[in-house]
């Protein structure tokens, strides 16, 4: 099953909330949409409150703006 959405939805998010169903995930991404890499392993002996996100995950523009 193909379920389609806009940009007004979270992509990502829907598409790891439906994983275990089977359906694909199909729909525009923001034009500012932001992709984060795992956060890094808490070093031994640090304090305060750790890291949520990585870094970014940079994806290439393979189109031009118009």
């Amino acid at each position: 099953m193909l379920v389609v959405f806009n940009g007004g939805y979270d992509l990502a998010r829907l598409a790891f909330l439906l994983a275990d169903m089977p359906v694909q995930v199909l729909g525009r991404l923001r034009s500012d949409q932001v992709f984060r890499l795992p956060a890094p392993p808490r070093a031994e002996g640090t304090i305060g409150r750790p890291v949520k996100h990585g870094g970014e995950f940079l994806i290439c523009r393979c189109w031009k703006a118009l």
